[in-house]
């Protein structure tokens, strides 16, 4: 459980960061278009992060199936 804390308190770092919002706004049900609004260009931003901090591969595919925070936490927790 500590490991699955860890990925989504780094994750919301690298999405406030990205979205240049602060971290309290970063909850895993907040949708990343309509409530962070996220747009494709921030998301790819995000998976860059992501896959440097972790080493983690994606696809196009894996970044148009996120519609929240949690499912970004998903993927991550999933691929570490």
């Amino acid at each position: 459980m500590k490991i699955e804390q860890d990925v989504a308190d780094t994750v919301n770092s690298i999405i406030a960061q990205a979205l240049c919002c602060d971290i309290e706004q970063v909850t895993k049900d907040k949708d990343m278009y309509y409530d962070l609004l996220a747009d494709s260009l921030s998301m790819l931003d995000i998976f860059v992060a992501i896959e440097q901090t972790y080493s983690i591969a994606y696809t196009e595919e894996d970044i148009s199936k996120v519609e929240r925070v949690g499912d970004i936490h998903r993927f991550v927790s999933a691929n570490v």
